[in-house]
């Protein structure tokens, strides 16, 4: 053969067909895969692969045989019985009048964009896709670039407990001011992003030095912007190199409903982004792939805020998280007490689980690395209202609008998906 097909997926599937062998075309021209989305995961009902002719249209049956140790040598691992769970991604190398056509991807990540989708932009959406615990940007990210659960990556919140200090992840400082140095982000996150490959990542400019972009985003090509409008042209350059994935971050949604909820103003910033992913799929080149998802939702708390019992912060050595994800480290090994008070003053408005509970219930992942486990505190706070939980001392910044917790406006984040012929 002179051609190669490889498919992975970061996702499992459930293949309900399958054959010893698969039917390939001696000069694949067009393949596709049909699937449906069921429960959040894909079925695949069959593959179908089909040869044109280039003038007319017309499918042509010849074919060769794509045997389970042919597909093996090639990178395609068949299932073997019905039923089986494999890992499928699509990624297609595929041979025309002995023209190779690779396909490209561009990934876009709108922050807080929650399940909102466009409605002037003809993508398909699923409604239903979910970010990871805690629903915050740092952690999100990270899951999106490395393909892990926040178990494995580490950046397990926004503040995390770092020995006796609290490290704001996304500003990659401590109480003594930026912590790159005593705190090196691969080493805090080992895992390479985009599997060790380099690939372009269009982001904000600012960001480019950051901590937190050396650790989910380390060996890119950064390809800084300036304003949103420069966006798309970055990305069109990207493509223009030959990048076969192209990665773009764009935070305006997650800003506007920090500053004024989800008003208005939100609304507007929405609209921006409807513009913003049109204008990006308008210069894609034919063959490439267009996905838009986001990091998690955003919910309206205003002035919606609940100071933490004075007695109760007396008990604790510090807290860390988020203020709709809060993360107790009590000063004494007994906490059966704290976790009682915390039940009787918070739980007609909030979710209270220990540390056990929630790695037992795989919040994090199936896996967790002790580095992980050690930043965790003993007991979580997890708003269920749209209320915010603030230590008194340290409130931070005032916001409008808030997430981190597990409520479905928070969780649930749109996967739009197209592919431009």
């Amino acid at each position: 053969m002179d051609y190669k097909t490889r498919i992975e997926h970061a996702s499992k599937v459930q293949i309900s067909y399958c054959p010893e062998s698969y039917t390939m075309p001696s000069n694949l021209v067009n393949l596709s895969v049909e699937y449906s989305i069921i429960g959040g995961s894909a079925e695949v009902a069959s593959f179908t692969f089909k040869r044109f002719d280039t003038a007319n249209g017309t499918p042509f049956t010849n074919s060769e045989s794509y045997t389970r140790e042919q597909a093996k040598q090639s990178g395609v691992e068949l299932p073997v019985n019905k039923n089986d769970r494999t890992d499928i991604k699509s990624t297609f190398l595929v041979q025309n009048n002995n023209e190779k056509r690779q396909f490209k991807y561009v990934v876009t990540v709108t922050d807080s964009q929650g399940n909102q989708s466009s409605a002037e932009c003809e993508f398909i959406m699923n409604p239903e896709g979910s970010t990871v615990a805690p629903t915050t940007t740092a952690t999100a990210l990270t899951s999106l670039t490395t393909g892990r659960p926040p178990g494995e990556h580490g950046i397990i919140g926004y503040k995390i407990n770092v020995g006796n200090q609290t490290l704001n992840s996304l500003r990659w400082t401590t109480g003594s001011g930026v912590a790159v140095n005593e705190i090196n982000p691969s080493s805090f996150q080992p895992i390479p992003p985009f599997l060790g490959e380099k690939i372009p990542a269009v982001s904000p400019v600012e960001f480019r030095n950051s901590g937190f972009t050396e650790a989910h985003l380390r060996n890119t090509y950064y390809e800084g912007y300036f304003l949103s409008s420069n966006i798309t042209h970055h990305i069109a350059r990207c493509l223009d190199q030959d990048s076969r994935l192209v990665y773009a971050y764009y935070d305006g949604i997650d800003k506007v409903g920090h500053i004024h909820g989800t008003g208005h103003f939100y609304d507007a910033e929405i609209a921006l982004v409807d513009y913003l992913i049109g204008q990006i799929y308008k210069i894609l080149p034919s063959g490439t792939a267009l996905i838009v998802t986001s990091d998690h939702g955003m919910v309206d708390v205003g002035d919606s805020v609940i100071e933490i019992n004075d007695s109760l912060m007396q008990r604790i050595n510090t807290i860390s998280g988020e203020a709709r994800f809060l993360w107790f480290h009590p000063a004494r090994s007994n906490h059966e007490s704290l976790l009682r008070d915390l039940q009787d003053l918070y739980g007609n408005c909030a979710w209270v689980r220990t540390k056990d509970q929630i790695l037992d219930e795989g919040w994090f992942g199936r896996q967790i690395s002790d580095q992980a486990k050690e930043r965790l505190g003993e007991i979580a706070l997890l708003a269920r209202d749209p209320v915010a939980f603030l230590d008194k001392e340290n409130p931070g910044p005032k916001l409008v609008g808030r997430h981190g917790s597990l409520t479905e406006t928070e969780v649930y984040v749109p996967l739009i998906t197209s592919f431009k012929e």
